[in-house]
This record gives structure tokens, C-alpha cells and sequence, in this order.
């Protein structure tokens, strides 16, 4: 848990039934961060999503869907 409060981890935990609230990914910038899980999973989810720090908070880049 961040000092946010929200819960963080990877796509392997989501596999495992644990929902964390912010999820692992690469933005396009190269760095790692997370991206709000509500969001990367959205069905209706726009072609570019923010990728923050572990706090949730800080933007450090983007992340493209590459189907959309």
C-alpha cells in the first residue's frame, strides 16, 4: 500500500484474484509506473492512459493501447 492508500502490484496478481487499485506498466517514455487498474481495464478505456509514480500521484508518462 502506497501513502495513498491505494493498493499496488502487477498484472501476475490480478491473475492471482488480488485487484490492486494502481498496476505495473511501462509508459512510452521507457519509464515503469502505474497506471490506475479502473482505467487499463476499462472496456471503453481512451487510446492513452497516465502512468504515475508508486504514489499515484507524480505523471511520468503515458501508456498507448496499441489495438485502438
Amino acid at each position: 500500500m502506497n501513502g495513498s492508500g491505494q493498493t499496488y502490484g502487477t498484472y501476475g496478481d490480478v491473475e492471482a484474484g488480488a485487484i490492486p487499485d494502481l498496476i505495473a506498466i511501462v509508459a512510452d517514455s521507457g519509464l515503469e509506473g502505474y497506471a490506475l487498474y479502473e482505467q487499463f481495464s476499462a472496456v471503453d478505456a481512451p487510446d492513452a492512459i497516465p502512468v504515475y509514480d508508486v504514489e499515484g500521484t507524480t505523471l511520468i508518462g503515458m501508456f498507448a493501447f496499441g489495438d485502438k
